[in-house]
């Protein structure tokens, strides 16, 4: 999925730009290698063969050893609420394996980090054909709607609100959830259906469905999440959420659930 990839890469590049601070320097290769063995780092899996391998290398602050076994979780961060712009290493990390890839870490405090990304070569041109004749990207067609969606990661806020309106439905885009309650709230009428990220500063993705519920109870609510399946969706289907999914969302499940949730209203 190429906007999974690109998300990916920007955030080891955020990563890397915060590490450097003011100066200096961020190197990413790509290349073919055959691997006999090596170890993830995210997975603790061991994997050999032929890959394509993206590298991102900064000479920047580097990464303690002791915080190589906690990098990866969830609710892991090094950096100040203020600067934590990147979507987290638990989201890269589903990204990547979600395409059969690993990750390996290389660091060293004072003197920098490498992030290398493997992918799986595909074997053949003809085999990639076959496997895109059967992914079928949903027509919006005679649909329309304005959808509001709600997530503190702008970056994955952007790719949502441009991946809707590459398919003619009309978007408004919130890193804010408090000012995106309040513009829901002024034109509750206004919009068709919200997705909402469930871990938010000041306000969960729980707690502002609640409220969107209240002004609106028919509201179509999809929560989003990314710490697994089953995290919340069983508080968010009480409260009455209509669809709830886990990161990373692969861009077709969240465009049949948008599509079978405006045919309900």
């Amino acid at each position: 999925e190429p906007g999974q990839l690109h998300q990916a890469v920007l955030n080891f590049c955020i990563n890397a730009r915060d590490a450097i601070e003011e100066t200096g320097t961020i190197q990413i290769t790509l290349g073919d290698i055959t691997l006999s063995e090596l170890t993830c780092t995210s997975c603790k899996n061991n994997f050999s063969g032929d890959f394509v391998e993206i590298s991102i290398t900064d000479d920047g602050c580097g990464i303690e050893p002791t915080l190589f076994e906690n990098i990866f979780d969830p609710s892991f961060t090094t950096k100040k609420t203020s600067n934590n712009t990147g979507m987290g290493l638990s989201v890269v990390h589903g990204i990547i394996h979600e395409h059969n890839g690993h990750i390996t870490v290389e660091s060293q405090p004072g003197y920098g980090t490498t992030m290398r990304l493997y992918f799986p070569v595909a074997k053949s041109q003809q085999a990639n054909s076959k496997q895109a004749t059967t992914i079928q990207t949903p027509s919006f067609e005679e649909i329309e709607a304005n959808i509001l969606i709600v997530d503190d990661e702008e970056s994955i806020a952007r790719l949502q609100g441009e991946l809707l309106n590459s398919k003619g439905l009309a978007t408004d885009v919130y890193s804010d959830p408090i000012e995106a309650i309040e513009a829901f709230r002024a034109h509750p009428d206004h919009y068709d259906l919200m997705i909402v990220d469930q871990i938010m500063p000041l306000l969960t993705g729980i707690e502002l469905s609640k409220q969107a519920l209240d002004i609106k109870p028919d509201m179509p609510i999809i929560l989003c999440s990314g710490q697994g399946k089953n995290s919340y969706e069983l508080t968010a289907k009480e409260i009455g959420v209509a669809g709830y999914l886990a990161k990373p969302i692969p861009k077709n499940e969240l465009l049949c659930l948008i599509k079978e949730l405006l045919r309900q209203k």
